[in-house]
């Protein structure tokens, strides 16, 4: 590619002889240098994947509810009030919407966070 300039100026002269002998690509614009270059980013390397989470796109709230969860012990709706910094009834309401995710589970000691993203049984009134 060659961006041509007078023909009286020095500054000029390797750019003329390029487009006259090494049949450089003549370009005057921008978008032209687009057009035979791509646009870069997006034409010259292809987008790379993005590691996702199980827990990407949860809302602020139900975020907070899952990770005061520990990661190894059950807990109750009431314990985790104060780790989450949610009120007791939204606790209660996003602890089933994080099971329908696969993210908790519920069994007999209280909700936990699932392991191997398998369904819990469900849990009655916490």
């Amino acid at each position: 590619m060659a961006v041509p300039g007078p023909v009286t100026s020095a500054l000029s002269v390797g750019c003329h002889v390029l487009l006259r002998e090494e049949d450089a690509l003549l370009v005057t614009r921008t978008e032209e240098v687009v057009e035979a270059i791509g646009r870069i980013g997006a034409d010259l390397a292809p987008p790379l994947p993005m590691p996702s989470r199980p827990t990407d796109g949860l809302s602020a709230e139900l975020l907070a509810v899952y990770e005061a969860l520990p990661a190894r012990a059950p807990r109750h709706a009431e314990q985790l009030i104060t780790d989450a910094g949610v009120p007791l009834h939204r606790v209660r309401a996003a602890l089933p919407l994080l099971e329908l995710r696969d993210l908790v589970s519920c069994g007999p000691e209280g909700w936990r966070r699932t392991v191997d993203r398998t369904s819990g049984s469900g849990c009655g009134g916490t």
